[in-house]
Parts: structure tokens; C-alpha cells; sequence
């Protein structure tokens, strides 16, 4: 059986803390992964928005630390690419 949090195209499904402003901004905060681990984000960036009258698609370039990496939110779902 598949684990519901990853996806055969390298997705990790995560948990995502974030603030949702009245201007429709999302700001994450930190990624909770399955297991435990907790990571706090220090800084954000939307960096790509396909959202649509049908879907929504959008990459942020988050920092952890000092490593940059990418986060998506794909209809409401989170996930990172594993490596």
C-alpha cells in the first residue's frame, strides 16, 4: 500500500502552517512533515501563480536555515519534491 503523503512522481504531501491575508496573500510559516519533523521557514516568495477559475497552482521559494528550496500548493494540497 502506497503511503497517502507521497505520490510516485517524487511528491511529499506535507502539513503547512501559513498566514492567509484579506488580500488573498499566503505567507507560509513552517512544513510538517509525516514522522514528526517540524521546519520553520525564514523567508517566503511566491514565485509562480496559475490559479484559475478551475485550479490553483502556486511555487514559493522558501529558505529553512540557509538552504533554498521550493514549496507548492496544488488545489489546496502542500507538497515538496523528494531528492
Amino acid at each position: 500500500m502506497k503511503n497517502e503523503t507521497q505520490t510516485g512522481s517524487g511528491k511529499q504531501y506535507v502539513a503547512v502552517q501559513a498566514t492567509h491575508y484579506p488580500n488573498g496573500e499566503i505567507v507560509p510559516i513552517a512544513i510538517f512533515f509525516p514522522g514528526g519533523r517540524v521546519f520553520h521557514i525564514t523567508r517566503s516568495n511566491l514565485i509562480n501563480d496559475q490559479s484559475d477559475s478551475r485550479s490553483s497552482k502556486q511555487t514559493f521559494r522558501i529558505v529553512i536555515g540557509k538552504q533554498e528550496t521550493r514549496l507548492f500548493l496544488d488545489n489546496g494540497r502542500w507538497f515538496v519534491l523528494r531528492k
